[in-house]
């Protein structure tokens, strides 16, 4: 249906944020829209996903919340306002909580918070994600970023040569640093990848308070799918024109 294409591309160029639920650590992405939701969540041993429709998200919320009467765009718009400040690392208000109950193959998300002054109750119920949304949401965008931070390291290491190569010709015609504080041995890069691989990887391999995405990794990762549903989408020109042509229409395709 058209609310699952909607959700299904808003949601994959959405970046991956860290964030805890209770006391259990998570990466998330979801994406909100007038009458549907969908959450993507991980404890990077399992992948659970949901997608919630306007039907199906006013029958929860009656059956949650007896006493409270409101239309369904007020209960979207209240979701919204609760989770996409935790996904950018704000805290939520005070009287919102989370609790998280795995059941059979699911994820409930428990949550607990206010709307016009009254309780409001909300279950985010996850299944297990089909392995082609992992790897279209994980794998695949994780591959090419290791593949783009590989790259980006190797043009570090050869600007760092170049650098030294700099420095040596310097020495060599008599220049002298002022500042002895400021010098630097000669970069060698199997030393700098075994102290990495000894030291830095080990202390690196959870961020600082368990923080899995950066900054600068959600820029990467948006950057890379973005890359890639453009390449898509001109593939899909490019095949609906040649479609075209192939029955005899000469429409000017533009990409």
């Amino acid at each position: 249906m058209q609310a699952s294409s909607n959700i299904a591309d808003g949601l994959l160029v959405q970046p991956w944020s860290s964030v805890t639920l209770g006391d259990v650590s998570f990466i998330a992405k979801a994406c909100f829209q007038d009458t549907c939701y969908g959450l993507l969540i991980s404890d990077m041993d399992l992948v659970w996903y949901e997608e919630v429709d306007s039907d199906i998200l006013k029958q929860r919320s009656q059956k949650l919340n007896k006493r409270l009467k409101a239309a369904v765009p007020a209960f979207f718009n209240h979701l919204t306002e609760i989770i996409c400040p935790l996904l950018r690392g704000e805290r939520t208000g005070a009287t919102s909580s989370f609790t998280c109950e795995r059941q059979l193959n699911q994820l409930v998300i428990h949550v607990k918070s206010e709307l016009f002054g009254v309780p409001f109750y909300w279950d985010f119920c996850c299944s297990e994600a089909r392995i082609s949304m992992v790897s279209l949401h994980l794998v695949g965008p994780f591959l090419k970023m290791t593949l783009a931070l590989q790259q980006q390291t190797q043009e570090f290491i050869t600007l760092l040569e170049r650098k030294d190569a700099e420095i040596q010709d310097y020495k060599e015609n008599g220049a002298v640093l002022s500042r002895e504080r400021l010098a630097t041995g000669v970069f060698n890069k199997h030393a700098f990848m075994e102290e990495f691989l000894a030291k830095m990887l080990p202390e690196s391999s959870v961020g600082k308070e368990g923080k899995v995405f950066t900054s600068e990794l959600q820029e990467l990762y948006t950057a890379v799918v973005k890359q890639e549903v453009d390449h898509k989408r001109k593939l899909h020109v490019l095949e609906y024109c040649c479609c075209f042509y192939s029955f005899g229409y000469q429409e000017q395709c533009s990409f």
